[in-house]
């Protein structure tokens, strides 16, 4: 009686394919075209599929690969150079529509080059695509692009093609076009904006700028805004930022009630949306819950106007326990959230904080070490970075088209800088007309200079030899001499472009608009762009050299930032106008030897006016 043994086919050592038994028939894969079995040989084309029919017990079997080569070229049959219309005007396809002879050899990469350019490679999906395939390259906007196509396998590449030519075109952005955001949630989301109160120093919620997301990623690309403005009342904010500290389920509908009120007359605006984090373990277990609530909530933000929603994919409390089943609705949560985003792409958005900030290397998912504060719950200053430039940048991205950095406005109370008589304490050099440059202390070098960037006079300092700064640390203010005229009931905010280079100085920056230690809106009031703050939940805004230095959450040194400061608060001329102040505030600390430098450069300050 005959049995079949039937072979799977590995490769050995050797180069060669083995075999071992198991069900089925054996098709040979691309590159063999002979076997082996037993006393038997034979010659097949790729893909045919042998059976094995042997007397008694299995024997060895093995196919033998046949020579293989690089792929043939790609004739002009088998491709095309297709149109994508994009936003930009500057994408072209290239569409595979037949495969070229792979030489026996599986096809690896797609290969391209642009006119006389290098020659460009990406790698085909595994297994090979369904033709037509279409693989978008990016060319120069709105200019015909000639474009030379070929294939290469493990063997080699094959020529490239004759060239075609094809001219990219435009189509319509639809992104909103630098719309307002609205904030819903617990205190990771309401830790984002300086609103700040008209009375008393401490910032409370609102007065996190300095640990913000959004405030991140607002300073890195200027794609949207939030309006904020201070209340009289305890530690609330009112205006684009309703989300509330220790916000469970049952505050979220006034949140949204409160929102939709602000935006009533606003046509273009969207929401960023995080569900209850501080009812997980307390007030539900289930991440249906959480579920329920999104799918409301987004809900009634859509039916309020809002043309999209972002959405909180939310990282784990490193203070929950390892087998806290917080953690499982946190898994379940997200994974729903990605699912349900994807069909409703047009109005809802991910902002995918788990993503970027969950440590590959903890086995339970805990965020990196940086992420939060020593209350394990809110952001650093790189937390926060690194959230807003990786999780809230893309989201926002998807519905916001960003603007170019503004010219200076006509009705800016701040003109550009000039000259070279401005005043100095503590450091050389020179500095623009109306301007003070002055370091709280002797402690260190620096040196004070100009550049043009852009077409504006920025302010450059460079501090060296800051080994001996004491524990308290130093501070370099740039201000205005005199404050400029603020006429009585006008409202400006200010802005100002800084640039820091990698440091290995520890240092935090402040910047705000106003004269006294005010938060918010009030007369004189101070308008906060950026605040340096202390590792707590309520943090206190540090403005000068001090004990509280050790404790003041410091800046990525590692990397340079180029930030676009904006204060979303603003101040308001008091009864018979006001002068109102401008400041700039670089706090540093001890360096670890005297080579070590810090630069920075300040300029296109200005203020806007607030409707």
């Amino acid at each position: 009686m005959s049995r079949t043994n039937v072979y799977k086919i590995a490769r050995d050592t050797g180069g060669n394919r083995t075999g071992e038994t198991l069900a089925g028939r054996l098709t040979l894969s691309t590159g063999d075209s002979a076997f082996v079995a037993g006393r038997a040989a034979g010659f097949l084309a790729t893909g045919d599929e042998i059976e094995l029919r042997l007397e008694g017990a299995a024997s060895a079997a093995r196919v033998v690969p046949s020579s293989a080569a690089a792929p043939a070229q790609l004739a002009a049959g088998d491709w095309d150079l297709v149109d994508v219309p994009s936003p930009g005007g500057n994408t072209l396809g290239i569409t595979i529509l037949a495969w070229p002879d792979d030489g026996g050899s599986g096809l690896l990469s797609l290969r391209w080059r642009i006119g006389a350019g290098a020659v460009q490679t990406a790698a085909f999906p595994s297994p090979l695509p369904a033709l037509p395939w279409t693989y978008p390259i990016p060319v120069l906007a709105g200019e015909a692009a000639s474009v030379q196509v070929g294939v290469g396998n493990a063997v080699g590449d094959a020529p490239l093609s004759s060239a075609k030519t094809r001219t990219p075109t435009a189509t319509a952005d639809t992104r909103l076009d630098f719309p307002r955001i609205g904030l819903i949630g617990p205190s990771t989301m309401a830790h984002t904006t300086y609103g700040a109160v008209g009375s008393g120093t401490t910032p409370y919620r609102q007065g996190d700028s300095a640990v913000g997301p959004l405030t991140w990623a607002l300073m890195s690309e200027r794609i949207a805004e939030i309006r904020v403005r201070s209340e009289a009342t305890g530690d609330y904010v009112s205006g684009d930022n309703q989300a509330v500290a220790g916000a469970i389920r049952a505050d979220y509908a006034a949140q949204i009630t409160a929102l939709a009120a602000e935006m009533a007359a606003e046509p273009n605006w969207l929401a960023w949306y995080e569900v209850g984090r501080n009812d997980i373990g307390s007030t539900t277990s289930l991440a249906s819950d959480l579920i329920a609530w999104t799918i409301e909530d987004v809900g009634k933000l859509l039916a309020a106007g809002a043309k999209a929603v972002l959405v909180s994919k939310m990282w784990n409390r490193s203070a929950w326990t390892s087998t806290s089943n917080n953690r499982a609705v946190i898994r379940d949560y997200n994974a729903w959230l990605e699912a349900w985003a994807a069909q409703n792409e047009a109005t809802v958005g991910v902002v995918r904080n788990y993503d970027c900030l969950t440590d590959p290397a903890s086995s339970i998912a805990d965020p990196y070490g940086w992420v939060t504060r020593s209350d394990q719950t809110h952001y650093t200053t790189k937390g926060a970075m690194v959230a807003g430039r990786e999780a809230v940048l893309p989201a926002l991205r998807k519905f916001c088209k960003p603007r170019p950095y503004p010219a200076r406005t006509p009705d800016s109370l701040i003109g550009a800088m000039s000259g070279t008589g401005g005043t100095k304490t503590r450091l050389t050099g020179v500095v623009a007309d109306g301007w003070n440059a002055q370091l709280s202390g002797a402690s260190s070098t620096t040196i004070a200079a100009q550049e043009v960037i852009d077409g504006e006079t920025f302010q450059v300092f460079t501090i060296s030899a800051a080994s001996l700064v004491p524990a308290n640390g130093n501070m370099l203010a740039f201000n205005l001499v005199s404050g400029f005229p603020l006429a009585e009931g006008r409202k400006v905010s200010g802005r100002a472009r800084v640039i820091v280079g990698s440091t290995a100085i520890p240092y935090a920056l402040w910047g705000s608009v106003g004269n006294t230690n005010q938060f918010g809106d009030m007369s004189q009031g101070r308008a906060y762009m950026l605040a340096s703050q202390t590792d707590s939940s309520n943090p206190t805004t540090l403005i000068a050299p001090g004990p509280s230095w050790a404790s003041v959450l410091k800046h990525d040194g590692t990397m340079p930032h180029d930030l676009w400061l904006e204060s979303s608060a603003h101040v308001l001329g008091a009864a018979g106008g006001s002068s109102v102040g401008f400041v700039l505030g670089l706090l540093f600390g001890t360096a670890a030897q005297d080579s070590d430098t810090l630069t920075i450069k300040i300029g296109q300050i200005q203020t806007f006016d607030v409707p």
